[in-house]
């Protein structure tokens, strides 16, 4: 069974062939005052206003790859932004709620304007803006205190066991280096947060730089940060390019990698 549909999402869709309204779907999100229980009746039902390189519908039994960014707790400053998940924001009004996410959303696409179409590489739809109202009814806010390494983490763990997951293999470099040092930096702060499968899957993206310039999976035992008081600085795939003092150091042992002596080699 199909996950999501194309969708013609506009006023002039009138349902039929090209799916239901916008004017449906918001007046059934709105009319829809069960809980999480509930919502398994319409688990088939393609109800989740989404993009995924073009408008889809998703069902609502998807509903746990779709996308939405953690609330900015400071909506004047980038830096504290993406990185403090949501904490409240299930007793904030309805309006206040909705745009709080909505400037989440313009934050990351100013802070991280690679990621909206990497997320859609990897199987992950967006939840459509345009209908944030509808996002609390169908459960699709992220959970509060979820950073936003922790809640791209945990998508592509789902896309991963509903076996949506593609192969990643034309990641561009920028592509690469921006991922790596966005759950980097997270790490820093939220580490301790992120579940045994979320680091797993962060091992199996092609997003860890190596000495010789390529980008690998942490799949392999024997994979290495020299240390940074070395004097031996071996020219080796399976050393990566990274420094032990440097920050995505946190991560790397974190995810496996042993940092490497003049004495082991």
């Amino acid at each position: 069974m199909v996950p999501w549909f194309s969708w013609e999402n506009n006023t002039s869709s009138s349902g039929g062939e090209g799916g239901p309204s916008p004017e449906w779907i918001r007046l059934f999100w709105k009319n829809f005052n069960g809980c999480s229980e509930d919502l398994l009746l319409f688990s088939d039902w393609p109800l989740i206003p989404a993009f995924l390189g073009r408008p889809i519908l998703c069902r609502v039994r998807e509903r746990n790859l779709v996308f939405i960014p953690p609330l900015v707790i400071d909506p004047t400053s980038e830096e504290s932004s993406l990185e403090i998940g949501a904490t409240g924001s299930n007793d904030a009004p309805e309006s206040e709620s909705i745009h709080g996410y909505a400037s989440a959303f313009e934050v990351a696409k100013n802070k991280h304007p690679w990621l909206l179409s990497l997320l859609n590489h990897c199987s992950i739809p967006i939840f459509d803006i345009a209908f944030l109202d509808c996002a609390a009814p169908c459960n699709c806010f992220p959970a509060p205190g979820q950073s936003l390494g922790q809640i791209i983490a945990s998508k592509l763990v789902a896309a991963r066991n509903a076996g949506y997951f593609p192969e990643l293999t034309s990641l561009s470099a920028s592509d690469c280096d921006a991922l790596f040092a966005l759950f980097a930096n997270d790490f820093l702060s939220n580490g301790s947060n992120y579940r045994v499968e979320e680091l797993e899957v962060l091992r199996s993206l092609p997003i860890y730089k190596t000495v010789v310039g390529s980008y690998t999976r942490l799949l392999s035992d024997d994979q290495c940060i020299i240390s940074s008081s070395s004097f031996l600085m071996p020219y080796d795939e399976r050393c990566l390019s990274y420094s032990t003092g440097s920050v995505e150091f946190s991560l790397l042992r974190a995810l496996g990698v042993s940092e490497l002596h003049d004495q082991q080699f």
